[in-house]
């Protein structure tokens, strides 16, 4: 399960309705960065949002399914990601974890990771900090992801 908070937009009652309401620049997204992403989801609806919502933000993204297939392609990819966010538990007995493990193996880098996960058993919120991984819980409002991806 996941969720996602939109802002709602309230009317605006111009004093005099027949002139146009000027546009105001949104400037708040002005000092962010960018850069390439790898999203490991299983779950094919909440891989198409996160792949949306981050490429709106102006990220090159690439996405998997699955643990191998993100090696793989991160592997063969001229330009390695940036940063990888990965669920926790993936099809098999592939993990996060293990993905993002395998990726600064095979990138020889310090891959900044964000790992998504709705387990909060100490086990795993230990093996998540032991891995140098931001753990963010699902379901994971996007502005909080938004931040972290900013963050790191």
């Amino acid at each position: 399960m996941f969720a996602i908070t939109v802002p709602r937009v309230t009317d605006v009652v111009a004093a005099d309705a027949r002139a146009p309401l000027a546009a105001k620049p949104d400037t708040r997204h002005a000092a962010d960065c960018t850069g390439r992403i790898l999203i490991v989801e299983d779950d094919p609806d909440l891989l198409s949002l996160l792949a949306e919502a981050l490429s709106g933000e102006g990220h090159s993204v690439m996405t998997s399914a699955d643990g191998d297939h993100a090696v793989a392609i991160a592997s063969v990819s001229a330009d390695a990601p940036d940063l990888v966010i990965a669920d926790y538990n993936l099809p098999g007995s592939a993990t996060g974890l293990g993905v993002i493990a395998a990726l600064r193996t095979r990138l020889r880098a310090d891959l900044p990771a964000i790992i998504l996960t709705a387990d909060i058993a100490p086990a795993t919120l230990r093996g998540i900090a032991a891995s140098n991984a931001l753990q963010l819980r699902k379901p994971v409002q996007l502005a909080t992801l938004r931040d972290a991806v900013q963050r790191l």
